[in-house]
């Protein structure tokens, strides 16, 4: 707790003190989410800027935070510009990287036009230039660009199917590798 050290819980039967109760679980939560916050934990992994510019590209529910993590603490004079993709309404606002919205756990036209973006991208990069890749859950679902041969409508449906029986993320990780063009 804010500064007290911690005591052991009260023997089974014994009284709870449910104020000290709901504090220790805000503290412990609140503390979960600082360990958590790419504002804070970024920075401290951030390569230095290469002799070229630095192209940033991500997906995932934490995509966009990451990303406004990296331009805060990014050299000014430093050439940097991106692409993330978040889920709906996770939108932060950047200013040298852009963050596009799609669908989660459901992938849909505006997380296909992204990838395909974020792929065209990449491409242009040089051996002078840094790849900075920002991947947090949620990643594979907004990341969608379906192979040759596939339809968005296709990856839709599987990724309906999938959901509906309960497969596990790692599952549906597998059989989205294969049916995507940019991931696995």
């Amino acid at each position: 707790l804010r500064g007290q050290p911690y005591r052991h819980p009260p023997q089974v039967g014994a009284a709870v003190n449910t104020g000290h109760a709901r504090r220790l679980l805000e503290d412990s939560y609140a503390a979960a989410l600082a360990a958590a916050d790419p504002l804070r934990i970024v920075p401290a992994h951030l390569p230095p800027p290469p002799r070229g510019r630095t192209l940033v590209v991500g997906a995932g529910k934490a995509a966009a935070a990451m990303a406004l993590a990296v331009e805060q603490n990014w050299p000014a004079a430093a050439p940097l510009e991106g692409l993330v993709i978040t889920r709906y309404r996770h939108g932060l606002l950047t200013n040298r990287i852009t963050v596009l919205e799609a669908g989660h756990p459901v992938p849909d036209a505006a997380g296909e036009q992204a990838a395909a973006e974020i792929l065209r991208k990449v491409k242009t990069l040089t051996a002078q230039d840094l790849l900075l890749v920002l991947v947090s859950g949620g990643g594979s679902s907004l990341l969608s660009l379906p192979a040759e041969g596939i339809t968005m409508a296709d990856l839709r449906q599987v990724t309906q199917q999938l959901l509906r029986s309960g497969a596990t993320i790692q599952s549906m990780n597998t059989v989205r590798k294969h049916l995507s063009a940019i991931q696995g």
